[in-house]
């Protein structure tokens, strides 16, 4: 049933139930009720300021369509949270070597939020992509300050591992930065997790493009 056909049958309802009241104590002299006009225009007001309230209750749940940026926005997170991103953020050990074209998309999504490119319109999405996005920050930041990316068979990748043989020490070393690198791309996928499950409750539009 549509948000206004819902309206009018609660507003149906109250009238039937104000008759089926008037029909109980109806007065014997209904003229000498409007001896006491006071009374008569309280109801009235009421009695408006109710069907009004009705209506802009109605008004107020209508389902507004997304905006296209939320829409295009919606379906770039969750791109991110069944692609390579999710890889990247849940399923990897960082110490490893990773194909930088990965790291590349993170870079480059942190690149267009500062430029303004990323923003979703939806206040309550708004604020968990922030926070999405601050953890992001995090983890890249930190990836990008303790490695660098280099050749392996003519590909160029990015990990904590030595690319040659190095001392015990600096191998648990590597270690340790690259469990660092680890926990805030945990932090970074909780949020990115919470955003994606919010993105489809908001933005079910995206759920038919990604589901086509």
């Amino acid at each position: 049933m549509r948000r206004y056909q819902q309206t009018l049958y609660r507003i149906g309802l109250g009238f039937a139930a104000l008759a089926t009241l008037g029909a109980w104590f109806w007065p014997d002299d209904l003229a000498s009720q409007f001896k006491e006009p006071e009374a008569m225009f309280a109801f009235a007001i009421a009695l408006v300021v109710w069907v009004a309230g009705e209506i802009k209750l109605s008004e107020e749940f209508i389902e507004k369509p997304s905006s296209q940026n939320d829409v295009r926005l919606g379906r770039e997170i969750i791109e991110m949270h069944t692609g390579d991103v999710r890889s990247l953020l849940k399923d990897t050990d960082l110490f490893q070597f990773v194909d930088e074209r990965i790291y590349d998309k993170v870079f480059n999504f942190l690149s267009d939020f500062d430029r303004g490119k990323k923003e979703f319109q939806n206040r309550r999405l708004g604020r968990e992509f922030d926070d999405f996005v601050e953890g992001l920050k995090d983890f890249s930041r930190y990836v990008a300050i303790e490695t660098v990316p280099v050749n392996l068979g003519g590909s160029l990748c990015r990990g904590f591992k030595p690319e040659h043989t190095v001392t015990e020490e600096e191998y648990e070393r590597q270690k340790a930065l690259s469990k660092k690198a680890n926990d805030l791309a945990d932090l970074a996928w909780g949020k990115l997790d919470a955003l994606a499950a919010r993105v489809k409750i908001e933005i079910p539009e995206v759920l038919d493009h990604h589901n086509g």
